[in-house]
């Protein structure tokens, strides 16, 4: 299980990267759900230290999250594999190998980062389809 050390080893080593080649100095948001690791006192100091404003998220909330398209993708591809993986190890290159293909299965030969881009930029439509539902289900 992921502990709140973990979690600010993840943001260090790759989410603050990310966020410094797409938003720069620029003041950006970031969201997550509300896992322990996600709200520990360790996080919002990490979140504090590095100027990334975290959004408050609610435990029931609409899925705003346009990661979960891709999440969902792995998802499927593992389930889809016809041999389970042995160990810890065989599970990592599984995941490393599926999520490679993604964008290739998915959608269309697009490189990955303009997929993840592609999404993050629909999310005004996401949000406006939440205003619109009141909270509710969307097709999102």
């Amino acid at each position: 299980m992921l502990n709140a050390d973990g979690y600010c080893t993840i943001l260090d080593d790759n989410v603050l990267p990310t966020l410094w080649q797409f938003y720069g100095l620029d003041p950006c948001y970031f969201e997550d759900d509300n896992a322990s690791c996600h709200v520990s006192t360790l996080t919002k100091a990490w979140y504090g230290a590095n100027g990334v404003h975290r959004m408050d998220w609610a435990a029931q909330g609409p899925d705003l999250n346009p990661i979960e398209n891709l999440w969902d993708a792995l998802h499927r591809r593992i389930q889809g594999c016809t041999t389970r993986p042995k160990s810890v190890k065989e599970l990592l290159c599984l995941l490393q190998a599926e999520w490679k293909k993604i964008p290739l299965l998915v959608y269309l030969s697009i490189p990955l980062l303009e997929v993840i881009k592609r999404l993050v930029e629909g999310m005004p439509r996401r949000v406006h389809a939440v205003i619109v539902s009141r909270g509710g289900s969307t097709n999102y």
